[in-house]
């Protein structure tokens, strides 16, 4: 039989992915039907001329670094929760998070956790605070609030992080 906080948190993490999935649909739709709107008016055209009239239906590249944010979130989620979880909901959650990723990879986008990584002052990143323990050696990124974006190479949105250091 299945445990009662089981169930829940089954629940909980199939409702967050959906939830992000349907944010960002709904902002893609939005776009759309603003355009709509726009191409609705009547255009100043020559009747006798063909014209082709392109919309620009890609995403804001903004809901894009939104979105990966959220990817990262739902990783870090399901890999918490995944000892709660049977193994067939665990396969068909990382199947889903893996289409998302491969949607952000179309763009070129690259979602970096800095977590236990070397801290140094030309990271990308913007420290939220600094932990003191005397038995490190060298700074260390202890953890991720939020990840970096890099898009084509070039990052466009730091990352936030928690840095712990000996002095």
């Amino acid at each position: 039989m299945y445990n009662i906080d089981y169930i829940n948190k089954t629940w909980l993490i199939l409702t967050l992915l959906l939830a992000v999935v349907l944010v960002f649909l709904l902002r893609i739709l939005k776009q759309r039907s603003n355009l709509k709107k726009i191409s609705l008016k009547k255009p100043d055209i020559d009747i006798n001329k063909q014209h082709a009239i392109f919309i620009d239906l890609s995403p804001k590249s903004s809901d894009l670094v939104e979105l990966a944010i959220e990817i990262w979130r739902v990783k870090n989620r399901l890999i918490k929760a995944s000892p709660d979880l049977q193994e067939i909901h665990k396969r068909g959650l990382e199947s889903s998070v893996q289409k998302m990723q491969k949607f952000l990879d179309r763009f070129s986008i690259e979602i970096i956790d800095h977590t236990n990584q070397k801290y140094n002052e030309g990271l990308s990143v913007d420290v939220l605070s600094f932990e003191i323990d005397p038995n490190i050696k060298i700074p260390v990124i202890k953890e991720t609030i939020e990840p970096t974006i890099i898009c084509n190479g070039n990052v466009v949105k730091k990352g936030k992080v928690v840095v712990i250091k000996n002095n």
